[in-house]
């Protein structure tokens, strides 16, 4: 985990605790962790040192090649991207992510051992100077990265938002989501256990049907809610309903943004059924 005391903090580390700061900005709608991570984006976006490294993790991070000297060439070829730059200039680089908002929400730092493993060895290789001394530390920890490359069989994701509007994949995001629901998952419905696992294990197809009938019902729910005794006589609250009912008709399915917007609208369900 971050801790003030640490100095060395690889940015697959941080790129993690980013991606949790954005999951957490969707469920809780809180403006200001959005803010930072638009902030964050747009660090990566203006440095050339940081915006290489993104790439060079999501590369390796999202590589499969069952061929191990193919992966070897291919962890090999993305390490060289940082030769042009200092071990001095990519921490300084780092340091501009490794503000006190990280260093106080370390916590969010969850990724899993193999994960972990894999951003630890990535850094090692970037910031360990090739000499006699170090070659076999290089071939070693390339060596375990390779290993990863080819166990790493995964389906390949559309990517959301970040660097020139891609950051994090839309099932990443998906998994973030169910992550930061953990403690009010199993208190969920049937239902809506079903669309949380939507977003990370059903087609096209699928999701769309999802998205419609969610609307649908919400529409239902207005439409129910406009007849009813509470409405009558209340101008502003008819007004916000009907509002709200004509945004839900311009409402169309996207796959680019179905996880975010499938929350809001079981939230939105959720509040219309009280």
């Amino acid at each position: 985990m971050i801790n003030k005391d640490k100095k060395d903090i690889n940015f697959g580390q941080i790129k993690s605790i980013y991606n949790e700061i954005l999951a957490e900005s969707i469920s809780s709608k809180n403006k200001k962790n959005k803010d930072v991570f638009k902030k964050y984006v747009k660090t990566l976006k203006e440095n050339e040192i940081l915006k290489t490294q993104f790439y060079i993790y999501s590369n390796i991070e999202n590589k499969f090649d069952e061929n191990k000297n193919r992966a070897i060439e291919f962890i090999k070829e993305n390490i060289s991207l940082m030769d042009k730059y200092s071990k001095e200039e990519i921490k300084g680089a780092i340091k501009k992510l490794t503000n006190e908002f990280i260093i106080e929400n370390e916590n969010l730092y969850l990724v899993n051992d193999k994960t972990k493993e894999l951003y630890e060895n990535i850094s090692k290789l970037i910031l360990t100077k090739k000499n006699p001394k170090t070659i076999d530390t290089i071939v070693e920890t390339t060596d375990k990265i390779a290993d990863y490359i080819t166990s790493n069989v995964k389906d390949i994701n559309p990517i959301l938002e970040g660097l020139e509007d891609i950051v994090i994949s839309t099932k990443e995001l998906g998994n973030l989501m169910i992550s930061r629901f953990n403690e009010t998952y199993s208190e969920l419905s049937e239902s809506e256990r079903e669309v949380f696992d939507l977003i990370i294990n059903s087609n096209e197809d699928k999701k769309e049907e999802v998205f419609k009938n969610a609307i649908s019902e919400c529409l239902s729910l207005v439409t129910k809610k406009l007849t009813s005794d509470e409405v009558r006589g209340e101008i502003d609250l008819r007004e916000s309903l009907l509002n709200l009912k004509e945004n839900l008709l311009n409402r169309v399915y996207n796959k680019e943004n179905f996880d975010s917007e499938i929350i809001k609208v079981i939230e939105l369900k959720k509040t219309l059924e009280n």
